[in-house]
């Protein structure tokens, strides 16, 4: 859902906290049964801001898939090309991440 730029909240850092502990703990267990965990990967959704910082990025914005006036948390995905080098180091950087906290990986990813 990459498409939601929010939906309720703020959530406390707390409540953050606790789901990557308890990420940890799913993933670690998932590994101790012998299964192949499948994280994320970087699908391309990016903030509408990002074409301000790379003006010259593939960015795409595609239409509304729900619209409500009142609320532009529905409004606009914006979406950057596979094509584009920016993606490639997005998707490093957003891999890299993952290894740095989770210490491990089994290397396969969703898109």
């Amino acid at each position: 859902m990459g498409n939601l730029h929010g939906w309720g909240g703020p959530l406390p850092q707390t409540w953050l906290d606790q789901q990557l502990v308890l990420q940890k703990k799913i993933l670690a267990r998932m590994y101790e049964l012998g299964m192949t965990p499948v994280l994320p990967a970087f699908s391309g959704n990016v903030p509408a801001a990002l074409k301000d910082k790379f003006p010259s990025a593939k960015i795409s914005r595609l239409g509304n898939w729900f619209t409500v006036e009142s609320n532009p948390r529905w409004c606009c995905t914006y979406l950057l090309d596979a094509t584009d080098p920016l993606f490639v180091d997005i998707g490093r950087a957003f891999t890299e991440e993952q290894l740095k906290e989770y210490g491990w990986t089994s290397h396969i990813y969703n898109w």
